[in-house]
């Protein structure tokens, strides 16, 4: 979390419209983009940048680019592990996935400092989506140059890490369960705007249900929500009709801030808060069902 907000300092004081330029004079430099003709994929994992060797070279003259150096060095491995917590099924353990998320969020990028100019006392603030999208982006680039443990590939390039693999899965699997529990909300409001018990009314239901079904399909099955791992006494089509019923409107309120991709970290930590408040009306089960989406 320091060298993350050391290295967003600039990007953070620049706000959600942070200039351009310093968004890719941060990512230059942490990321070590290079073109791919110059220099070959095996070259670039694990190694400085150019001047980071250009320094080590006359002996690190510039003590505070060594510093910087050897902090990288000191932390890189600290996401790597986290990701490659990813390989947990969802059977093993269905939070997870969550929890993996949240440590980005509250650890790996945490807060930004925030010094106050009249009492000099530190201060916390989240970071700004734009220091957080950048944060996100240097952290993928430092697991996608950490070798993997295979030999290399015929075309002389370096696979990649078991935790860039489990990383890619993990954030394809909450892309597509975002976007299944957005179509199934989206659907479930369009239940509203026909008259009820109508033709029409039934056909949006049925759809809703279809979203939901496609939302089941993405999550973790129902036996890894009971302390024990067996079969819960209520079944699948049962615990979703129970969520779909529900009359508290602010359940898929929450679950729409949760669904969209630019939720904020403290939306995302309100709604892990609330969510079990709201649900446990539902059933031990469909509130453990609907708190591991």
């Amino acid at each position: 979390r320091q060298y993350a907000k050391e290295k967003l300092k600039h990007v953070q004081s620049g706000g959600d419209d942070c200039d351009i330029d310093v968004i890719l004079n941060v990512l230059r430099d942490v990321c070590d983009f290079e073109d791919d003709d110059d220099t070959s994929s095996h070259d670039r994992r694990g190694k400085y940048s150019a001047s980071k060797r250009a320094a080590h070279q006359v002996g690190y003259q510039d003590s505070e680019e060594e510093g910087l150096y050897d902090v990288a060095e000191k932390y890189k491995w600290i996401p790597r592990v986290v990701f490659e917590c990813a390989w947990f099924t969802d059977k093993a353990d269905p939070q997870m996935r969550n929890r993996i998320l949240q440590i980005v969020d509250d650890v790996l990028l945490g807060v930004a400092s925030k010094e106050s100019s009249t009492e000099r006392s530190n201060a916390s603030e989240s970071l700004t989506p734009t220091s957080s999208a950048v944060g996100l982006a240097m952290i993928v680039k430092s697991i996608q140059l950490q070798p993997g443990e295979n030999s290399m590939h015929a075309d002389g390039k370096a696979p990649n890490s078991n935790a860039y693999k489990w990383m890619c899965n993990l954030f394809v699997q909450r892309a597509n369960l975002q976007r299944a529990l957005s179509a199934y909300i989206d659907a479930r409001a369009r239940m509203k705007i026909y008259r009820s018990g109508s033709e029409e009314a039934l056909a949006a239901d049925a759809t809703a249900m279809e979203h939901l079904e496609r939302v089941a399909a993405l999550s973790a099955p129902i036996s890894s929500l009971t302390s024990t791992g067996n079969p819960p006494s209520t079944s699948l089509d049962s615990i979703l009709q129970t969520f779909h019923c529900a009359r508290d409107k602010h359940i898929f309120r929450i679950l729409a801030t949760i669904a969209s991709p630019t939720h904020s970290q403290s939306a995302r930590a309100r709604a892990f808060e609330d969510l079990p408040k709201r649900t446990k009306s539902l059933g031990t089960t469909t509130s453990a069902w609907v708190r591991a989406l």
